[in-house]
């Protein structure tokens, strides 16, 4: 039971007037339901525009890298003058030891660059080797890719495509096989590399690298008056080189690529469900990349911000995430750097463990010549190779390809063993086939004669190495996340200025549409903050001198009433502050010129407004804002004034643990230590 006292406590504590402010405030958020609903909208549609058109961009990109490596493949071969000639020889005499030969070079293809098959095929495209033991002729895709690489005495890429009932969905590259060096030079043969599309080029394709219940990327082409789709469709599985659509379907996007047009579209999939799409010709390819996700789903977010009420809530959360995120970017940098003193101190305990070898943990070895000469257990654990199996070989067999092998022997190593100690990245092969990243760091036994052979020492990185592109890609993410937060948090809160600037023009009382205006200026004020945040490259930091100028320009055309009477002059030095000081900075200022603005220059009077900021001993700053106005009334001190404009001041030096001053005399200046 609620007593009479306190009933009518909470009448007065919700005033008439308020409870007519709510009601209009409901019929202008009605009224401009529609205008919010179309400008929401509209800038959501051109974010996901941009997206998709990223991604797109993204995933074309990766297709061309992926597709060059497999030329670069197949012109390694042509280019390899003596496995040409263990080819020919083949040919002629197919000894047992020449097809080991052959075969030892496909398997180490198959391994270190993915494909399922390699094969060697003749002149007339029949199979003479394989490494599943195929045999007969070529499908008819891999016959007409053979006969235009030996036209054109060049490796090319073939068209994905599958043989039914005999191979999975699949790419070939050929590199055919010319004996010497004459132009004119008949064609020998050519080898096969068959990389199977569901081992990477579908995953690679399919990957979506946020969260998402409709979208995907596909890959089509076209073969006569129907489009392919190259790979599944996430929501028709098993269609690879299945799914077809009429060249006469003009609103699917899929369609609409192939016909050469590009950029982003709106239309009907496979479904038949509304989508925007971003198409992308994939270059030197018959291939067309679709990015695509559901119109629903690109659009769903302005349901969220309809209302003021949740407009405040994500604002609010929005801020809070950034101070998260903004801490965990913090710690991702700091672990990132730890990482890396890691390393420094490990080159600098490699000196201590040269006298180490058999059991250290590490693996060491001795090389002259490059040759071998001694090998701890480590490194046979690390390669998988008995000591016998090294001590007296050349070092090319710990390496996967020559590229490697001379990447280790050019004058950057020999540099190494010339002034002493040194480190270098590079790969080795393991017994098994499989490649592993190595530390190598190595010094001369006599630095006074390096050509009496060097110790070296090799640390396996490769968890290392993957962990770091990890961390690169997680720090990555961070700061796109962060970015976004920072302009989230200001288009909201630009919506709330909005909302209050409707509110301003439907109220006559002048006190309230004051009192909303002083309002809308401070939420300007934290406004710009995440603007400037937004806009730089440091997150952490805003550029306050630019900041004030900008914030002057603000307020000035606020108050419009002041014309040309009163100058403005900033002299700021060059000062970063973090969030936690720049939005108080910015309301202080904002409260201060404001109050001058209104009060210092009555009756059409002119004068000048100062606006100093620069840096004290021991990283402390001082804010000055100086006015040549009339100045403050006899016994009235801005510490102690009962007005919400120095109230707010006060509270907001407090929240900077700063001290304010107060002079007289030619104007007003107030200044603020902290």
């Amino acid at each position: 039971m609620v007593s009479e006292k306190e009933g009518t406590t909470a009448k007065r504590a919700v005033p008439v007037w308020a409870g007519g402010a709510l009601g209009f405030i409901l019929i202008v958020l009605l009224a401009g339901g529609g205008w919010f609903f179309r400008s929401q909208q509209q800038r959501l549609r051109a974010e996901a525009e941009r997206s998709l058109e990223t991604i797109a961009g993204l995933k074309v990109g990766q297709i061309v890298h992926w597709r060059s490596e497999r030329l670069a493949d197949a012109s390694e071969i042509m280019e390899a003058r003596f496995f040409k000639e263990v080819i020919v020889g083949w040919f002629s005499d197919p000894r047992p030891e020449a097809e080991d030969a052959v075969r030892g070079r496909f398997r180490s293809l198959a391994a270190l660059r993915g494909y399922f098959d390699v094969l060697l095929v003749d002149d007339r495209g029949r199979v003479r080797m394989s490494l599943t033991n195929r045999t007969g002729s070529l499908d008819g895709e891999a016959v007409r890719i053979l006969e235009a690489a030996v036209a054109e005495r060049r490796p090319l890429l073939g068209d994905l495509h599958v043989v039914e009932d005999e191979l999975p969905p699949h790419v070939d590259v050929v590199a055919p096989l010319f004996p010497g060096n004459e132009p004119g030079a008949r064609a020998i043969g050519a080898v096969f590399m068959q990389s199977d599309a569901r081992r990477f080029l579908y995953p690679l394709i399919q990957a979506w690298p946020v969260p998402s219940r409709s979208a995907e990327t596909l890959l089509v082409r076209r073969e006569g008056d129907e489009v392919v789709f190259l790979n599944d469709a996430r929501h028709q599985p098993g269609t690879a080189l299945k799914l077809r659509i009429g060249i006469d379907r003009r609103d699917v996007p899929a369609v609409q690529a192939v016909l050469g047009r590009e950029g982003v579209v709106e239309g009907i999939d496979y479904r038949d469900a509304r989508i925007l799409a971003s198409l992308r010709a994939v270059p030197d390819s018959p291939w067309f990349m679709v990015a695509k996700v559901d119109k629903s789903e690109a659009l769903s977010g302005w349901l969220l911000r309809s209302t003021l009420i949740v407009a405040l809530i994500l604002a609010f959360a929005a801020a809070a995430g950034a101070s998260f995120l903004f801490l965990w970017q913090r710690s991702a940098k700091v672990h990132y750097q730890a990482l890396y003193r890691a390393e420094a101190a490990l080159r600098e305990r490699e000196e201590m463990m040269r006298s180490i070898f058999r059991v250290a943990p590490t693996g060491i070895g001795v090389v002259k010549d490059r040759v071998l000469l001694e090998v701890n257990t480590r490194i046979c654990e690390m390669t998988g190779f008995a000591p016998e199996e090294l001590v007296g070989r050349n070092a090319r067999i710990l390496y996967p390809t020559q590229e490697d092998y001379d990447y280790v022997g050019t004058e950057k190593y020999r540099q190494i063993a010339a002034t002493g100690t040194g480190v270098v990245e590079t790969r080795w092969k393991r017994k098994d086939g499989a490649v592993i990243d190595i530390l190598l760091a190595s010094t001369p036994i006599d630095p006074r004669d390096p050509g009496r052979g060097i110790t070296f020492t090799a640390l396996d990185i490769t968890e290392r190495k993957r962990a770091e592109e990890r961390l690169r890609l997680t720090l990555q993410e961070r700061e796109v996340m962060l970015r976004e937060i920072h302009h989230r948090v200001k288009n909201n809160i630009q919506i709330i200025s909005s909302l209050l600037r409707l509110q301003s023009r439907a109220i006559r009382d002048r006190t309230a549409v004051d009192a909303l205006n002083e309002c809308q200026s401070r939420i300007r004020s934290i406004a710009l903050i995440h603007e400037k945040l937004y806009q730089s490259r440091d997150f952490a930091r805003v550029d306050f001198s630019d900041y004030i100028a900008n914030m002057v320009g603000h307020l000035v055309s606020f108050h419009s009433g002041v014309g040309g009477r009163v100058r403005f002059r900033i002299e700021a030095d060059d000062v970063k502050l973090d969030i936690n000081r720049a939005i108080p900075c910015g309301l202080i200022i904002n409260e201060l010129v404001t109050n001058a603005l209104k009060h210092a220059f009555p009756a059409g009077r002119g004068g000048e407004i100062v606006i100093r900021l620069w840096t004290l001993e021991g990283g402390r700053h001082a804010l000055s804002v100086k006015d040549t106005g009339v100045g403050l009334p006899d016994g009235l001190n801005p510490e102690s004034a009962s007005s919400l404009g120095f109230q707010i001041v006060g509270d907001l030096v407090r929240q900077l643990e700063g001290a304010m001053e107060v002079v007289r005399g030619g104007g007003t200046e107030i200044v603020v230590r902290f």
